[in-house]
């Protein structure tokens, strides 16, 4: 704790544990800085995303990744989206469905498109007509 010799005001700072992700790049360094940031326990962390201990300790170092029921949980306790900013329209999809918990085959129920079409334009590999483009933006604006 540092005393400013003219103030009352309590300048201390927190130690930050040297685990601590100050730019964190993955989504395990996300939820871990979250945690710390919370000074939350691992169970309750745990308990908070609906899961098990084991399984935050396979996200946090990488080993596994949330699967999309967990994804918006995720999201939420993190407070914000921890992955790149989406450039094309396949990865502006998948920011959606992880955003809002929606497996493809859910998201293509309620677009009305083939699953398999959707699996395609998340991977860049089919020609979408610009009428469907638009379809597809104007769903994912207004559902958001």
């Amino acid at each position: 704790m540092v005393k400013l010799p003219f103030s009352t005001l309590d300048v201390s700072t927190r130690n930050l544990p040297t685990r601590y992700p100050k730019d964190p790049q993955t989504l395990g360094e996300h939820l871990l800085k979250r945690q710390l940031d919370l000074q939350m326990s691992r169970d309750t962390m745990a308990e908070y995303l609906g899961v098990n201990e084991h399984t935050i300790s396979q996200w946090v170092v990488g080993a596994d990744t949330p699967r999309i029921p967990y994804m918006k949980k995720v999201i939420d306790f993190i407070g914000y989206y921890p992955f790149p900013e989406p450039k094309t329209l396949g990865e502006r999809i998948v920011r959606y469905r992880r955003i809002n918990g929606l497996n493809q085959t859910e998201l293509a129920n309620l677009i009305g498109f083939n699953v398999c079409t959707v699996s395609a334009w998340e991977k860049g590999g089919s020609k979408i007509w610009p009428k469907t483009v638009n379809k597809i933006e104007k769903f994912m604006q207004g559902s958001c």
